[in-house]
């Protein structure tokens, strides 16, 4: 459901500084935008404060919302941190990971201290003259998404 008073919320959207050039201060207890930029240079991404200020002001609780071009989830998850729920669609095979990737840290079931032990055994036994490729799966094709994961 939309936001129940729309000129309420023009009142709003009227006084935001869309520019987002000085940095919020939120307190621990508050919810902040997510950023997934942050984790992943994908292109054509967005700063996570626009899609966090208009869903935040122009939807309810519980609201459904759609982001066609999902990318690497920025609109996705801060829909998701709002308590709405997000859809997405996606056809960029390394942003529909990245996103299944990041939704690991806000499922209620994951076990973040296997999950830290496994990533630390993972960086002790990790080599840089190790081919790595050969646990990915044969339907992945690895030399074509290789130059989506390093700038």
């Amino acid at each position: 459901m939309l936001v129940s008073d729309i000129h309420k919320a023009k009142a709003i959207l009227k006084k935001v500084n869309w520019n987002f050039y000085q940095k919020a201060t939120f307190f621990p207890y508050e919810i902040a935008p997510f950023n997934c930029r942050k984790y992943h240079w994908f292109p054509a991404t967005f700063v996570p404060e626009i899609p966090f200020t208009l869903i935040e002001v122009l939807t309810l609780s519980d609201a459904v919302v759609y982001d066609p071009f999902g990318g690497i989830g920025t609109t996705y998850f801060q829909a998701l941190l709002l308590n709405r729920r997000p859809l997405a669609t996606e056809i960029c095979k390394v942003a529909i990971e990245y996103m299944r990737s990041l939704f690991i840290l806000f499922n209620p079931e994951t076990n973040f201290d296997r999950l830290k032990e496994n990533v630390e055994k993972l960086l002790k036994d990790f080599s840089p003259h190790k081919d790595y490729t050969s646990n990915v799966p044969k339907d992945v094709l690895i030399d074509r998404l290789k130059p989506w994961h390093s700038p």
